[in-house]
Formats: structure tokens, sequence, C-alpha cells
């Protein structure tokens, strides 16, 4: 004969295998949590390079329609003079403005905020995390010592290897302006400039970047930087010492070259050290 059914006889957790489960759930949350954080940035820097490749081919299709012209770095953001009619739109909204991966710098406040026009009675406003190559694009009022000057740009003045010179890439407002009237990508002799490693993919961070050939590859910082790729955490960048002090020194390196280096035609050194081009 069976015994009689007894509640007592099921089987239940106690409160040991309970707490186990939970720390085994825990263990599995953290383990995996990093894991789909850098998937997460991953995917954002994925999606950057999709946008400047749109960038670069909307600076193509502006150089066909304009007999060669390169736009101008300082208005690319207004319809008659700029980039958002080659983009299919009357304005650029801030999703393509700004990086995907544009969070920290956010944060840190160091978006530009600019006001470019739609036409001779109309602007918009919007805040932008990229930028523009200063010597490889034109400019229609580039500062110089002496005063703002025009600085026109035809793609066939740009000798060097297209692979390697940069038109767009990830870009800070630093040091912050409040109104800033351009977004150009450079560094300082002394500090990060407007370059902004905010991706991962090396130690010390990468910037993506457009290049004059339409390719978008990524720029690697080699030397030490901190607040996620916005700030450099050395004394200055390892350039010769004979050249910090000279203007437009960074003009003579990839990614920044090729630039005019005293009257004697278009010179590139090679890479801007520190920075290595991938």
């Amino acid at each position: 004969m069976s015994a009689p059914f007894s509640r007592r006889s099921q089987k239940a957790f106690t409160l040991i295998e309970l707490l186990v489960v939970i720390g085994v759930i825990s263990l599995l949350i953290s383990i995996l949590l990093p894991t789909l954080s850098k998937a997460r940035l991953a995917a954002r820097s994925v999606a950057c390079k999709s946008m400047l490749r749109q960038y670069a081919m909307a600076t193509e299709m502006y150089t066909i329609e304009n007999k060669g012209w390169m736009p101008d770095s300082h208005k690319f953001l207004n319809y008659e003079e700029g980039l958002p009619r080659y983009m299919g739109k009357n304005v650029i909204i801030e999703k393509v403005a700004r990086c995907p991966g544009d969070q920290i710098t956010e944060e840190m406040s160091r978006l530009g905020s600019f006001t470019p026009t739609v036409s001779s009675t109309e602007t918009y406003e919007v805040k932008v995390s990229y930028g523009a190559g200063e010597n490889s694009l034109s400019a229609s009022a580039r500062p110089t010592s002496v005063g703002p000057r025009p600085f026109w740009v035809k793609r066939n003045f740009l000798k060097g290897d297209s692979t390697k010179i940069m038109i767009w890439a990830d870009w800070q407002n630093n040091p912050v302006v409040t109104n800033p009237t351009y977004a150009v990508v450079k560094p300082a002799n002394n500090s990060m400039g407007s370059l902004c490693f905010r991706h991962p993919g090396s130690t010390n961070g990468v910037a993506n970047a457009a290049f004059l050939d339409g390719h978008v590859g990524e720029l690697h910082a080699l030397v030490k930087t901190k607040a996620n790729g916005h700030d450099l955490d050395v004394e200055n960048w390892p350039i010769p010492e004979g050249e910090r002090s000279v203007a437009g020194a960074q003009y003579k390196y990839y990614p920044f070259g090729p630039g005019k280096s005293q009257g004697v035609g278009y010179i590139v050194k090679g890479y801007w050290p520190g920075i290595e081009i991938r």
C-alpha cells in the first residue's frame, strides 16, 4: 500500500539554494555586461563610419558639380554652399551632424552648436561632433595671424597620397568656444586640440575619418590620452622640437597635410607623430 500524499514530501528550494542561484546569475551578469558594453561601443563606431562615408560621397558630388573645387569647411552645414543638398536634405539634422558615439563629448560640453543657413532669410540650429580637414577643404574665412582670409582648394591641388589625407573626422569643440563658426579637425602642439579619439579599438582610442580617396578608416592614437580620448595625458605631441612653435607645422604631416611650405610646393613629411592611420 502506497504511503499517503504529503505536502512535506514535495521538493522545494531551500534558502541557501536560492542564494546560490542568485549569486550565479549575478556573476553571469557581471561577466556579460562588459561584453555587451563593448559590443554597443563597436556598433556606434560602425554607425559613425557609415555616416562619414556619406560625408565623403557628398564631398565627391560637390566637387564634381563645382569644377573640382572642394567644399567650404566653414560653411559645409549651409544648404546653398555646403553638403545638405548632396545628402538629399534641406538641413543636416543632429543624427547626421553628430557621431553616434559622442556621449562623453556631450557630457564634457564639447559639442559645437551651430546656426547654418537654409536660405538668405532662413537658418536652423544643430549640434555637431564631426569636423573638416582644414588643409584639404576650402575655407571662406580661414583665421590667420593677419585676420580671416579665403583659402580655396581644388582637388587636384592636393598632391600626395589621397588614402592618407583626411577630409572629415571625429571632432570636439576644444578649446570650448561658445558659438563656434567652424568645425575643423586639427591638433594643437601642446594639447589635443579639436581631435577626438572617442572610439574603442586601441589602448589610447580611435578617431574615425574619411579620406580624400573616398574610403573611411581610423586614426589610432599612439600617445597616452585621457577623458575617453578627449585630452592628451602627456605634455605634448612628440613633434620635433624645432617645429612646435612654427605655424602650420601639423600640415607637413598626414593626415592633416599636404601643406604648402615656405613657397617651395606641397610637402608631406610622413605621419603626424603620435598618430597611426589604418
